[in-house]
This record gives structure tokens, sequence and C-alpha cells, in this order.
């Protein structure tokens, strides 16, 4: 729930990009639906597909992990 504040706080995907990469070393994990939020937030889809990438081991239920990438070239 930080995190997606965060992200929501930034102007540029670049820079939400750059708050997913950060919470990535600590020691956070991730829901699907919170992944899917966090990406959805960034608008470029290089840097959508980058912060997938990143997420994917933080992530506890992998198993609906498409529905985070999904929607990415939708």
């Amino acid at each position: 729930a930080k995190l997606i504040a965060r992200i929501k706080k930034c102007n540029f995907s670049n820079q939400k990009f750059d708050e997913v990469r950060l919470a990535i070393h600590g020691r956070a994990l991730f829901s699907c639906a919170q992944a899917k939020i966090c990406v959805a937030e960034i608008k470029n889809e290089k840097e959508q597909m980058d912060a997938s990438i990143l997420l994917y081991p933080k992530v506890t239920d992998v198993q609906k992990f498409s529905d985070v990438v999904s929607p990415i070239s939708s």
C-alpha cells in the first residue's frame, strides 16, 4: 500500500519505475493484485514490462502473474 501511494505521487513514468526498483531491494512481498496496480500506474510500456520482471521474484501468488503482464500490450 505504501509503494502504491508513492508511485501515485510521482508525475513521470520513469519516477514511478524508480519507486518499484527501490522497493524490490527491501523485504516487501506483493500479491499479484498489488503488483498489477503498481505496473498499471507506469505509462511507458517498456518500463511496465521491466517493472513486472523486477516484481516477479517478490510476488507471493505467482500462479496469477499473468494478471500482471496481460494488460501491458493490450
